[in-house]
C-alpha cells in the first residue's frame, strides 16, 4: 500500500502547487475592472482567495451555506474570523438580502466580521444595512484598488491589536490615519484593532 499511498501524496501535492500558480496568475493579470469582470465565476473566488492570501491572511475554502451559497471563504488573521462571500456579477447590483443572510451566518458561526466582494456593485439598501456593522462590502473599483496594492508587494497595514502608544498605521484605500476601535462580538469582544475612521463608507 506504501507504494499507492505516496502516489496518492504525490498526486495531491501537484494539484496543490498547480492551483497555488493558478490563483497568482489570476491577481497578477489583472490591469482594469473590465478584466476584473471578465474573471469566470468560479475563478473569481480564487482570485479573491490569492488577493487576501498576499495580504498575510490564512484562506480556507468553505463548502457553502445557505440559500444563495453563502461562505465561500474563510479568513483567519491575528486571532480574527472574517466569513467572505464571492460575487461575480457583471449586471445585477447586490443587494440587502445577500448582506443579511450573510450578517446571520457571520452571528451563527461567531465570526468577527463579513466581507461581500463583487466585480460590480452594491445597492444603496445594502450600503445602508451594513452602515455600523462589522460588514466589509468591497465592489469593483476597491477590489481592483486591492488587486493592485498587492501586485505591487504592498499588504494591508497590521490590524492586530494595537498599543496605545503606537504611530497609527494608513488605511490603504483612502490614506487617512486609522483610529483604534474596539470588537463588540465575536470571540475576540472587547479587543482593540486598527481601523479606517471611515468605515464602513471606506
Amino acid at each position: 500500500y506504501a507504494p499507492f499511498v505516496a502516489l496518492i501524496f504525490g498526486a495531491l501535492a501537484g494539484l496543490s502547487f498547480w492551483f497555488g500558480k493558478r490563483r497568482q496568475a489570476l491577481v497578477d493579470q489583472q490591469t482594469s475592472l473590465e478584466s476584473l469582470r471578465a474573471v469566470p465565476w468560479k475563478d473569481f473566488e480564487f482570485l479573491v482567495a490569492e488577493a487576501y492570501r498576499r495580504q498575510g491572511y490564512d484562506v480556507d475554502f468553505s463548502v457553502g451555506k445557505g440559500a444563495d451559497g453563502g461562505v465561500d471563504l474563510v479568513l483567519r488573521k491575528a486571532e480574527r474570523t472574517s466569513l467572505v462571500q464571492c460575487k461575480q456579477w457583471k449586471v445585477f447590483s447586490v443587494g440587502a438580502p445577500v448582506i443579511r443572510e450573510m450578517f446571520g451566518l457571520m452571528t451563527a458561526e461567531h465570526a468577527d466580521e463579513v466581507i461581500i466582494v463583487t466585480s460590480g456593485k452594491f445597492t444603496a439598501e445594502a450600503e445602508s444595512f451594513a452602515q455600523g456593522k462589522p460588514i466589509q462590502l468591497v465592489d469593483g473599483p476597491r477590489l481592483l484598488q486591492l488587486i493592485k496594492l498587492v501586485q505591487s508587494g504592498a499588504s494591508m497595514p497590521n490590524t492586530s491589536v494595537p498599543a496605545e502608544t503606537d504611530a497609527p498605521p494608513f488605511c490603504p484605500f483612502c490614506g487617512k490615519g486609522m483610529v483604534i476601535r474596539t470588537a463588540r462580538r465575536g470571540q475576540n469582544a472587547g479587543n482593540k484593532f486598527w481601523g479606517c475612521p471611515d468605515y464602513p463608507g471606506c
